[in-house]
């Protein structure tokens, strides 16, 4: 009888833990600094640019997000980083607290993490989508990059391929876009679906 309520008690003891850590977890990283203290580098930097407001646009994509300057939101803070990268929905939400959360705090208590960090999970499309559905489904020629994406045949192409989040090497006039990666994308969706070749 002892040994089954040492169990139990070990049990409810690690429940606990579970529960409490889950809580700690998601209240702590909604502060942009937490996620940045062990990703370090190049994390600290982006952090840093989103709240630079020393030029006349965000340097990235991810800093105009956080900004969102000409917009009737700029006035707030508006997107943290787990916003983007924590997952849509309570599921994923949670498979990314648990997989990368404790495996990245494991990894930086340990000392065994990249300098510089690597993604080596890239935001999924429904990351984006769930705030842009309305500019990815936007009907029409001018938009046909766009809502042609889901079509039969079409190339698989990731929103984060041509919308690069972290590099400052882009254009902010032409929606964070880098051409030199971009316009090869186009070509090679336009020799399967069809369309002007050798575009730049």
């Amino acid at each position: 009888m002892p040994l089954t309520r040492w169990l139990v008690g070990l049990a409810i003891l690690l429940i606990a833990v579970i529960i409490g850590g889950t809580g700690a977890g998601l209240a702590l990283e909604q502060r942009d600094e937490f996620c940045a203290a062990c990703h370090t580098e190049p994390e600290t930097t982006y952090v840093r640019q989103s709240r630079d407001t020393s030029g006349p646009r965000s340097p990235t994509l991810a800093a105009f997000h956080h900004r969102l300057e000409g917009t009737p939101m700029a006035s707030a803070v508006a997107f943290k980083c787990i916003d983007c990268h924590g997952g849509v929905g309570p599921v994923a939400r949670l498979t990314t607290l648990y997989q990368l959360g404790v495996g990245d705090t494991l990894a930086f208590l340990a000392g065994r993490y990249e300098q510089p960090a690597t993604t080596h999970r890239p935001l999924p499309d429904v990351n984006c989508a769930h705030c842009h559905v309305e500019a990815v489904a936007l009907p029409g020629f001018e938009n046909h990059f766009h809502n042609k994406l889901d079509a039969p045949g079409a190339p698989l192409l990731p929103c984060v391929v041509c919308h690069i989040s972290h590099m400052d090497q882009v254009d902010p006039r032409e929606k964070y876009i880098r051409r030199a990666t971009v316009f090869p994308r186009c070509n090679d969706c336009h020799r399967v679906m069809g369309g002007p070749p050798n575009l730049r």
